[in-house]
């Protein structure tokens, strides 16, 4: 318990002084380490496709962290709008999977769904806790909306997290849980912080290369149009 409680400590601490993209990219690489106690110690079969894919996942963040550009801040600020919307959308998709077997899920995904749910959710508590971050006093952040988000996310990740592992083996669920949570965190960064991804050559975001290219065909369309006149 004292391990966890400082895990999180310092999680939080990450939280204030990276954004939130960097800080869970690194944290998930706890899934490749998952891998290797589950079998090595804790004697639990790990199989030649979970290997597989645990390898594709280490070297997918492995590339994931070499290629982020370097950033300054805490990266807090966020747009209200993208915020709820996120929020929402995360929030239904984590209500889903937890009700998957009223969908008609098969029972042997029952616990690898639960933990996806669980990982879904602590992902929108992490994105909650990362925008009271930006708050300028604790008391704005006693009264903000994105507490009571941040605690409820928490809580039902815990109890689905819980579930899941009675439903079914510990490394699939732990495993859903931990992908989730990194998906949802990475979004979340950037879709609602503005985290930005890697740079092209020329200096320019791959947002504003697409936007060059339909100005581009736009004036050349134009040309041809006044050129048949």
């Amino acid at each position: 318990m004292a391990v966890a409680v400082f895990a999180w400590l310092m999680h939080l601490a990450a939280l204030f002084f990276a954004p939130l993209s960097i800080v869970q990219a690194v944290l998930s690489t706890g899934v490749v380490i998952l891998a290797v106690l589950a079998d090595r110690l804790f004697g639990l079969r790990v199989g030649r496709r979970q290997w597989i894919g645990v390898s594709m996942t280490a070297v997918g963040l492995l590339l994931l962290i070499v290629t982020l550009p370097a950033t300054d801040g805490s990266h807090s600020r966020y747009d209200v709008a993208a915020m709820v919307a996120f929020e929402s959308a995360m929030l239904a998709i984590g209500m889903l999977l937890i009700n998957g077997r009223r969908i008609g899920a098969p029972d042997h995904h029952r616990g690898a769904m639960l933990g996806g749910a669980a990982g879904v959710l602590i992902g929108v508590s992490d994105v909650a806790v990362k925008a009271l971050i930006g708050a300028d006093s604790f008391g704005a952040v006693l009264v903000s909306p994105w507490l009571a988000v941040a605690l409820a996310g928490s809580i039902t990740a815990f109890f689905a997290s819980a579930r899941g592992m009675q439903q079914g083996d510990a490394v699939p669920v732990i495993t859903s849980t931990s992908m989730a949570a990194n998906l949802t965190c990475i979004l979340g960064g950037i879709i609602v912080f503005g985290d930005r991804c890697r740079r092209t050559r020329s200096g320019s975001s791959p947002k504003s290369l697409l936007s060059r290219s339909w100005l581009w065909r736009r004036s050349s369309r134009r040309r041809r149009c006044l050129q048949g006149t």
